[in-house]
Formats: structure tokens, sequence, C-alpha cells
């Protein structure tokens, strides 16, 4: 009897820890998914409810930067305390306050993502990740940091990966991302073949319709925001094309080669703006909102342009008007997240990522009449591109695998089974439009890759990581 209890003992400590590790791993998952989700956890003990927040609310968040978690303590008559932790966009400051006032103070500067456990907030910064106590009622530490891992991997967009349970488990990907990126060139089979620019920042690589020039944004350290550069692929020689005073990033080109548009980010207001790129001139502004905007895809005919609108903390997809009246079209609007979307070189079709199936996999649906639509990927996808003629699509796999889907010719596309390629050079997905680009001919592929250090990749379990850290 004494060895049954003990045995039931043991097994029920193991499902404790599966369930822990469970929660965790899905959070991860989430995490990498869909970078940038708020997965905060509570203070062990306390009731955790979902957290709504009116529209007016949402927006004042902004002023302070991208909302990242948060921590509540329930007070009498279930009136609740909410702790907010956000991070400015530009020089990703941790700072705390109230979601009902717009007061903020700094706790940290340059962390990488944060969570709240165990009594203690852990961040990453300098590719390590921390641990140090906080008290969520004073609002201040309560004693000094200790380091939780050496090197953790970080996403493209920045984000250290990793996630905490209360029960005590986490999860994370090790190794070390740089910020900094190469182009490079491969051919069909993943063998590089050449590079194109320094060692910088870049993100959203856009190449020409003719495929001689390349358009991307380039981080500026010293103003802590980004502009778009034109790279001459001839002569290997960049410029830079715009010179505004907000953080600019998403090039697109439109059909003919010689405008430029791209979205502008200044305090709360978000504006997609259209330069050309002959030479110096000033730049039109085309649309602007108070929600983030990312432009996507010209139609070949110039009519049309798509862009991302945020809904919330999802995306949906939209086209805006070229010509005449300005006017914009809903694409793909639905309660799920949307976007990367590109425009088919005949124009008839729309393909995009959708996490409507709980991970983000790629679609083709009529354009620019919705009606019509595929489910094109088999277990997963993002950044998403065509061939020059229309017969291929590419798409980047969760395990970075470059794979081609064929499509016949006809009225209704008839698409292949998804087939593999090559492992691409990118590191974990962040926050990018897109990390590649593809030659008209479907024979060459520009990927941004991250320099990388150590083991990147491999996702490690720590049970009770406090207890972990302070014995090192």
């Amino acid at each position: 009897m004494t060895r049954d209890l003990g045995i039931a003992r043991e097994l029920a400590s193991a499902r404790r820890s599966l369930r822990a590790l469970e929660k965790s791993l899905t959070r991860l998952a989430a995490q990498m998914r869909d970078i940038g989700g708020n997965n905060s956890a509570t203070p062990k003990g306390k009731p955790r409810r979902k957290l709504k927040l009116l529209p007016a609310r949402l927006k004042a968040l902004r002023l302070h930067g991208r909302y990242l978690g948060y921590m509540r303590q329930l007070k009498s008559r279930a009136k609740a305390e909410v702790r907010a932790l956000r991070a400015k966009n530009d020089a990703r400051e941790l700072k705390v306050g109230s979601i009902n006032s717009r007061k903020a103070k700094m706790l940290l500067p340059g962390v990488s993502r944060v969570e709240y456990a165990s009594g203690h907030i852990l961040y990453g910064r300098d590719g390590a990740l921390l641990a140090r106590p906080f008290d969520p009622r004073s609002l201040k530490f309560r004693g000094d940091p200790v380091t939780v891992v050496d090197k953790v991997a970080t996403a493209e967009g920045g984000p250290a990966l990793f996630s905490v349970s209360t029960g005590g488990t986490l999860v994370y990907q090790a190794g070390l991302t740089s910020a900094i990126r190469r182009l490079v060139w491969t051919n069909r089979s993943g063998r590089r073949i050449g590079g194109v620019g320094p060692r910088v920042t870049y993100a959203n690589p856009a190449l020409s319709p003719d495929g001689t020039r390349l358009a991307m944004k380039v981080d500026d350290p010293t103003r802590n925001v980004g502009d778009i550069w034109v790279w001459d692929l001839t002569r290997d020689i960049g410029s830079r094309l715009t010179f505004a005073t907000g953080d600019v990033d998403a090039p697109t080109w439109s059909p003919d080669g010689k405008k430029v548009v791209y979205n502008v980010h200044r305090n709360t207001t978000f504006e997609l703006h259209s330069i050309s790129v002959a030479g110096p001139g000033a730049d039109s502004l085309l649309l602007s909102s108070d929600r983030f905007m990312l432009p996507g895809s010209w139609s070949p005919d110039g009519r049309w342009m798509t862009y991302m609108l945020s809904a919330g903390s999802n995306f949906d997809i939209y086209a805006l008007a070229m010509r005449g009246i300005s006017r914009s079209l809903p694409l793909v609007v639905s309660p799920f997240n949307e976007g990367s979307e590109s425009i088919s070189p005949d124009g008839r079709w729309l393909a995009y990522i959708s996490n409507e199936s709980g991970r983000f996999e790629i679609y083709v649906q009529s354009f620019p009449n919705p009606g019509s639509r595929w489910r094109v990927s088999s277990a997963g996808g993002q950044d998403v591109t065509w061939r020059g003629d229309g017969r291929e699509l590419y798409y980047v796999s969760p395990e970075n695998r470059l794979m081609a889907v064929t499509i016949g010719p006809g009225a209704v596309p008839q698409f292949s089974h998804p087939r593999e390629l090559f492992t691409t050079p990118l590191g974990p997905p962040g926050g990018d439009r897109n990390r590649c680009a593809v030659s008209r001919d479907g024979q060459r592929f520009l990927f941004a890759a991250p320099e990388h250090e150590g083991n990147v990749g491999v996702t490690t379990v720590v049970q009770d990581w406090l207890g972990k850290a302070k014995g090192r």
C-alpha cells in the first residue's frame, strides 16, 4: 500500500511537471509564430483574467511604445490594478506603469522581451537572459540581476526567444543571434553564390521589377530609426533614398520601377509615402492612420497597392487605389492575423499568410475581388513570393526551409504539393514583412541572414530555473 501511494505521488508530480512544461512550450511556440505577442505570467497564486482595453486606451498606450505584458493583483470587489511592462520601439526601454494612466517610469534600458514570474522580471539583454527580483506593489527592483542563460537566441525583430511558467519551468532557444545581417545570394540548391553590401542591420529586401536594384530598410544606430536605401546590384553601390524624421520601413516597388512606397512611423501616426528613385525630391503622402500600416505589393497594371493594417493585436489586408479617387478595398478581414501579401504577376491572385488554423499557413485567393481561395502550404509557412512568370510560389517553412509550389496553367490554378528546395540561412522569424527576395527566373534567392554564435535553434527546458540561477 505504501509503495502504491509513493508511485501515485510520483505520477502526480510528473503530471504537474508535464503540464507546466506543456504550457511553457505552447507559449514559446506562440511567441515564435506571432512574435511580439503578450506572453507574460502573473504572480504565483494570484487569479488571472483576460485583459480588455477600450480603443481609446489602446491608442494611448501607443504613445509609450509596444505593449509587452502585464501583472495584476485583484483587490476587493474584483477591482483590478494592472501594471504594464512596455518597451519603446526605437530605444527598447522597459517601462512600468498603470493601464489607467499615461504615466510610466523607465526601469531598464536596452532590453529584449520581458516576462514576470516567481517574483522576478526576466528579460533579454546583450544576448543573455537575466532575472531580477521585482516588487509589483512598489514597482521597484528588490535586488541585483542574476544570469539565467548566457546565450539565448533572439528573433529577427529583436525579442529574446524564451517563455516561463508560474510553476518554475523555463523554455528557451539557445544561441546568440546578432542584429547585424548579411544580404546573401544562393542558387536553387542553397549554395551561396554572392552577397550584397556591407554587414549592417537590414530588413525587408525588395528587388526592383527588372532585378537590377534592391530596396531595403537599413537601421541607423545613431538615430535609432531606419531609412530606405537603394542598392545598384550591377555596380554594388548603395545610396540612401529617404530622409524622413520618423522610423521608415517596408519598401515596395511600383511596376515600372520608378517609385518606391514605404511606411513612416512618427509618434502615434503611421503613414504610407511614395518617392521617386530617379533622384532627390519630395515624397508624396498616400495614406495616414493612427493604426500601424505596412505596404505590401503592387498590381502589375499599377492600379492597386496592398497594405497591412493593424486591427487590435492582429493585421488585416487592404488594397489602396493608386489611380483616380483614393479609396481602400478590404481584401482579407477576419478575427485572425493576415499579412505578407504578394500579388501574382498576372494580377489575378493574392498570396498571403494567415494563422486562422492556429499557425501561419500560405493561402491564395482571387484578386482584386475576394472569391475562390486555396490553402497552399501543408505544415506552416511565411515569407511568400511569386516567380516572375507566376508558375511557381515560394515560402519559408517553420524549420527555415525554402519551399516551392508549382502552379499549373488555366482559369483555376492547380497547386502542386510543396517540395523543399534547401535550408535557408535565416534565423527565427521576427517582425519583418519579408526576409527574402527571388529573381524573376526563380534561379537565385536573396536572404537577409543574421549572424549567429553558438548552437542556435536548440530548444532547452529548465525546471526550477530560479534555484539553478541562484546556484550558478
